[in-house]
């Protein structure tokens, strides 16, 4: 009885693993694609901070979904989507919720 392993041989459309056969029976194991997206709900606010930068208040200016891609800041990408540069001395980002699709 012949073996044969094979690696990164397409399995399914988009995926690919590694596959083992042995007496006319395949067994696969599926590895995720290596580029996946990060889907980022986030939030900004309005703040006011004091003379040592402290924030002592803040007020919700809008909510956004927006693609992390890997190694770009959250900060970036929010900046990115909405088309314009936050200031952080007046606006922060923070992340809701996430998913990665």
């Amino acid at each position: 009885m012949e073996a044969t392993i094979s690696t990164g041989s397409p399995l399914y459309s988009g995926l690919s693993g590694t596959t083992f056969s042995s007496g006319g029976t395949s067994y696969g194991c599926i590895t995720t694609p290596k580029t996946t997206h990060k889907q980022v709900k986030v939030a900004i606010f309005f703040v006011t901070r004091n003379k040592d930068y402290e924030i002592i208040d803040s007020s919700f200016d809008q909510e956004v979904w927006v693609c992390q891609k890997k190694g770009v800041s959250l900060e970036a990408a929010t900046m990115k989507q909405i088309g314009y540069v936050i200031d952080p001395d007046v606006k922060i980002i923070r992340e809701v919720s996430s998913l990665t699709i």
